[in-house]
């Protein structure tokens, strides 16, 4: 079913065989409340990260006690892909990181952000409701280079539940 509701991140990582990826990272996530999670990421990339690197999103949604193919998203650049659906996170994470400008394209070497708050209010509001995995591909030239896991939720929220919001 389709509706409103909030997204919520249950789980994010690494695919099977990351060593097969030419991008590493290191993701560790913390709950803060319903809305917020909170980031460190260690990313560490050979090449500068602009247009030329796409992304792939292959989503899978839970049914059954199983997860069956959903649909998938690409897009010929990952930064455009990131700036539609969530543009002021990048930017807060590029800033924590000291890429500046806080945009893409970003410069080869070590990305890392600390204490990145994620606010999952700013992501789509209408969606199906369900649990979903997905698959995110970070591209070159049709080859998938890195790749991150995640499992989430969207849910109905109702606007008068307790409000959890951050001091």
């Amino acid at each position: 079913m389709l509706g409103p509701g909030q997204w919520l991140v249950e789980h994010i990582g690494q695919c099977e065989n990351p060593e097969t990826y030419e991008f590493v990272y290191e993701i560790i996530r913390k709950k803060i409340n319903r809305t917020h999670d909170s980031y460190a990421i260690i990313f560490q990339c050979d090449r500068e990260f602009n247009s030329s690197i796409g992304i792939q999103v292959d989503v899978f949604q839970e049914v059954d006690g199983g997860y069956k193919y959903f649909q998938t998203m690409t897009d010929k650049s990952a930064c455009g892909f990131v700036k539609k659906y969530a543009e002021a996170n990048l930017r807060r994470a590029l800033s924590l990181a000291n890429v500046d400008p806080p945009d893409c394209p970003f410069g080869p070497g070590p990305i890392i952000i600390r204490d990145f708050v994620m606010d999952y209010r700013e992501l789509a509001k209408d969606a199906i409701y369900g649990t979903f995995q997905a698959y995110t591909f970070a591209t070159f030239k049709k080859k998938k280079i890195g790749c991150v896991k995640i499992i989430l939720n969207f849910d109905k929220r109702n606007d008068d539940d307790d409000d959890f919001s951050l001091i």
